[in-house]
């Protein structure tokens, strides 16, 4: 039961299925492990079914990883983890539908989710936009929305602001990496702006696109902002 477990995290077990098939007989019980926030079961064979086993029983996560897995589709359901902040489905070589993700969800690793259907692709593109709620998102690359107003290849544009920071979607298309990390950098009156956090390093894949919004600096001060742009074709493993 575990009731107290905060992290649990289990890989490369596909004989673990089984337990799930039994806890989706108790999701009543689901009570029993309010306390999981940070629950990884990575190439275990899930299906369908057991996402919607996972989502019911543990009500508080805060950060879901389910890659090299095998379900086809999230349910609706997931709308209901309200707490959910990161979900990686990396190497979900058969997923074709992430149905829309709660506000709350603030970064979305679909690396090499090669079966996803148009519709989930524009369906993130448009939380991105209507949300900006620090969402950052990996997928493999599509076509770039007309809604952007920028559209570069390897230029680095400036912009003024005033008092309040903008909100500023990005969107950076990555062609050749070397599956290496990728760091987002940004500039405010020709300054460095750091932040100390894992959140803002990205793992990117070839024929990959990278989203994310600004707002994911939290802590900005006014002023004019030099800073990469969308639509970007970038190679390395940095930016700058």
């Amino acid at each position: 039961m575990l009731p107290n477990f905060v992290t649990l995290k289990i890989g490369g077990c596909p004989q673990l299925r089984e337990s799930f098939t039994q806890l989706k007989e108790h999701v009543s019980r689901a009570e029993c492990w309010p306390n999981l926030e940070t629950l990884h079961f990575c190439n275990a064979s899930l299906s369908d079914e057991d996402l919607y086993g996972i989502v019911h029983s543990f009500p508080n996560l805060r950060e879901l990883n389910v890659s090299s897995n095998y379900f086809v589709s999230f349910r609706a359901h997931i709308k209901e983890s309200i707490n959910l902040s990161t979900l990686d489905v990396s190497y979900c070589l058969k997923l074709q539908q992430i149905p829309e993700l709660p506000s709350s969800v603030q970064k979305v690793d679909a690396r090499h989710c090669i079966s996803l259907t148009t519709d989930t692709s524009s369906m993130l593109w448009s939380q991105m936009r209507t949300e900006m709620n620090r969402l950052e998102v990996v997928m493999p690359k599509t076509d770039i929305p007309e809604w952007f107003d920028y559209h570069g290849h390897g230029e680095i544009p400036t912009f003024w602001a005033r008092e309040k920071f903008p909100f500023v979607a990005l969107a950076f298309v990555f062609e050749e990496i070397n599956y290496q990390a990728v760091s987002l950098h940004l500039f405010i009156d020709n300054m460095h702006v750091d932040v100390h956090s894992q959140h803002h390093i990205f793992n990117v894949a070839e024929d990959h696109v990278l989203l994310c919004d600004l707002q994911v600096y939290s802590k900005m001060r006014s002023g004019r902002g030099l800073m990469l742009i969308s639509d970007m074709i970038i190679v390395g493993s940095s930016c700058r």
